[in-house]
């Protein structure tokens, strides 16, 4: 039982992790983003922790990516057509991304106005804990 590791102390960092973070202060140029992704593997100890915590710092630009890429299969829907659609307004270019949005709003309608209010519990429900 003495040799029973203490689950309650902060984990060894590793050396692959080190040479990690060796390597990328080595390699990247001295711009804040990558400052910040360095002082992040510094103070985390996984990393998939400093991920997510620079990805956090990095909302405006990762959002604005991710209207890009969605705006530009957009435009690729112009120009790649399905061959045999199902339905008849299906063949129009964009149907599928105006249907996933006028879908994803009725959930979220359903669930804020019907569902939510059947499992909803009192603020007290609980207790004083």
């Amino acid at each position: 039982m003495q040799n029973t590791p203490d689950l309650l102390k902060k984990p060894a960092r590793c050396r692959c992790r080190e040479k990690g973070i060796a390597f990328f202060e080595q390699h990247l140029p001295g711009t804040p983003d990558a400052k910040m992704l360095l002082d992040a593997m510094k103070e985390n100890t996984s990393l998939l922790g400093s991920i997510i915590q620079v990805l956090n710092g990095m909302t405006l630009g990762l959002l604005l990516l991710w209207f890009a890429v969605l705006a530009f299969l957009l435009i690729l829907n112009i120009f790649i057509r399905p061959h045999h659609p199902h339905f008849g307004v299906d063949a129009y270019w964009g149907f599928w991304a105006v249907f996933g949005l006028g879908v994803g709003c009725i959930m979220v309608f359903v669930m804020k106005r019907v569902i939510q209010p059947l499992i909803v519990r009192k603020e007290d429900y609980y207790g004083d804990i």
